[in-house]
Formats: structure tokens, C-alpha cells, sequence
């Protein structure tokens, strides 16, 4: 039989998930704001590719409808993964809290009323790190799908040369990596080096991991 301090423990823990826990409603609003910054990073990263290449017809290309659901399955997907983390984190943070408080008080009397202040300061902390973080990648992957978008329609001889009216020559181009420092041992593979466009779906992709600040730019060779 479980002892009061046990039955006392896990009282506290799922009482104190359930207060800390990220909502349904809450999730939906992150996995909007994930997908509002990866959409718009993919228009971006699109166009500054058209510019590079001087094709003034794709500066005002946008995300068709089939990548528009693309990127909102993703972003779900995201949001979904960065909830899980939390609870798995949280979960983690109010164990550590509640032992700390039995081990020093003796008991977990009056630990539900402390709880909101060292909680509270985690939770706030954690956030400061943690919402750079996700704007990091999700921003990094919408600019990483607008130029492997821009790929496929150069290599498709779709993006035209403002000045000649012809299709722009693939081979004046390739893909850089950068920056070109790197801490990371997939990124140190690619990071600083120049590519040839067809070799862009043997390459890792960029952002490799969290704060990764490593993304490809279509560059003149």
C-alpha cells in the first residue's frame, strides 16, 4: 500500500501538471505562429534567391496552396513536439521540486502554495531560451523550403533572366552554406562550402538542430 507521502506526491504532481500544462487552445495559437513565421521566412528566402539570380518576374512569388498545407501540417507537427517536450520537462521540474521540498521539510505540507513562485520562475526562464529557439527553426525551415522551392523551378528552367528573357543559366549558380562557423558536426560537414544546385538533396538540411543558425543561399559562381 502506498504510503501517505507517496499518495501525497503524486497528488501534488498531477495536480501541479495540470495548472502548468499547455492547453488545446494554446497549442493551436503556437502551431499558428509557427506556421505564420515558416510561411513567411519561405517567401523570403524564395525571393531573395530570384533577386540574387536577377529574375524580376519571381519577386512577387508566394507559397502555392499545396505548400501553404505543407507548411500547416508541419507546423501541427511542431507545436505538437514542443508541447510534448514541455510536459516531459515540467514534469521533470515538479519532481525535482517536490523532492527537494520533502527532503528539506519533512513532509509536502504547504508545498502546493510554494509551488507557484519556483514553478513560475522555471517556467519563465525556461520561455526566454526556449521561444528564440523555436522562432530559430521555424523561420530557418520555411527559408530552407522557399530555396529548395526556387530550385526546383531553376532547375526546371522556369525562373527567367530579367535582362536576356531566357531561362537563367543553372550553371552560374550554386549553394552556399553559412555562416561559416560551426560547433555542430553536421554542420561543420557543410558549413562554409559552395555547391553544385543539383547536389542540394544529398545535403543535410539547415537548421540541423535547435539554434542551429546555418542556412543555403543560392550564390554567382
Amino acid at each position: 500500500m502506498a504510503s501517505k507521502k507517496d499518495k501525497d506526491h503524486a497528488r501534488l504532481l498531477a495536480l501541479l501538471l495540470a495548472a502548468y500544462l499547455l492547453s488545446q487552445k494554446q497549442i493551436m495559437t503556437l502551431a499558428q505562429t509557427i506556421e505564420t513565421g515558416y510561411l513567411a521566412s519561405q517567401q523570403a528566402a524564395y525571393r531573395e534567391a530570384a533577386a540574387t539570380v536577377g529574375s524580376d518576374d519571381a519577386t512577387d512569388w508566394e507559397p502555392s496552396p499545396e505548400q501553404e498545407d505543407a507548411a500547416h501540417e508541419w507546423a501541427q507537427a511542431q507545436a505538437q513536439g514542443i508541447a510534448d517536450t514541455y510536459k516531459a520537462d515540467l514534469t521533470s521540474a515538479i519532481e525535482t521540486y517536490l523532492n527537494s521540498y520533502e527532503q528539506e521539510v519533512d513532509s509536502l505540507d504547504g508545498a502546493e502554495a510554494h509551488a507557484g513562485s519556483v514553478l513560475g520562475e522555471w517556467a519563465t526562464k525556461r520561455a526566454t531560451w526556449k521561444s528564440e529557439q523555436i522562432a530559430n527553426y521555424s523561420c530557418g525551415s520555411g527559408g530552407d523550403a522557399g530555396t529548395q522551392a526556387f530550385i526546383v523551378d531553376l532547375e526546371g528552367g522556369n525562373v527567367i533572366d530579367s535582362e536576356t528573357g531566357e531561362a537563367v543559366e543553372i550553371g552560374d549558380y550554386g549553394i552556399a552554406c553559412l555562416p561559416e562557423e560551426s560547433t555542430n558536426d553536421v554542420c561543420a560537414s557543410v558549413a562554409g562550402q559552395v555547391f553544385d544546385i543539383s547536389d542540394r538533396d544529398s545535403l543535410p538540411d539547415m537548421p540541423a538542430h535547435g539554434g542551429c543558425p546555418h542556412e543555403y543561399l543560392i550564390v554567382s559562381v
